[in-house]
């Protein structure tokens, strides 16, 4: 055995995993090369401290009861409540601030789109001077700032009616 084929295996003889054929051709090249002696005796301390130091994890005393029950129930429920559970895990649920940044853009498209296509109706066209004037003058509309898309939108609309 060379000292490739060796340090591959030295993990699985430190935890006896190799049938007798390996773990003899494998000891007896440790034998013979100090450089696979010492990756062996540094994997054993490794293998030793992560041993000691690993925490002594314990079940609950009905841990057995518990789990089992769990599994019965779960071999009870129907094919519809199953197919139920797998359509509902298909569809996503966003966060409050991917909603928040989805409804942002929609405001800002339709913003956009609307100054737009009033920039470029034909001018042929007259415009619903009612529509205008109702929209320009509900309270809402009187705080917008001069450069935001609405604004932009009403200027543009109100500048046409009075052509």
């Amino acid at each position: 055995m060379n000292c490739k084929e060796t340090r591959r295996k030295i993990s699985g003889w430190l935890d006896d995993e190799l049938e007798h054929r390996l773990k003899r051709q494998l000891t007896d090249h440790l034998d013979i090369c100090s450089s696979c002696m010492k990756e062996a005796e540094s994997l054993k301390v490794f293998q030793k401290i992560m041993i000691e130091s690993a925490p002594q994890i314990k079940s609950s005393p009905d841990f057995d009861a518990v789990f089992w029950k769990k599994v019965s129930g779960r071999e009870k429920r129907t094919a519809a409540e199953i197919f139920f559970e797998k359509i509902i895990s298909l569809i996503p649920q966003p966060s409050l601030a991917q909603a928040a940044a989805m409804l942002l853009i929609a405001i800002m498209i339709g913003g956009a789109g609307g100054a737009v296509s009033a920039m470029n109706a034909p001018q042929g066209i007259p415009a619903d001077s009612g529509a205008i004037k109702s929209l320009s003058g509900f309270q809402e509309f009187k705080g917008v700032p001069k450069p935001s898309m609405a604004s932009t939108y009403l200027q543009i609309l109100e500048a046409r009616e009075l052509k």
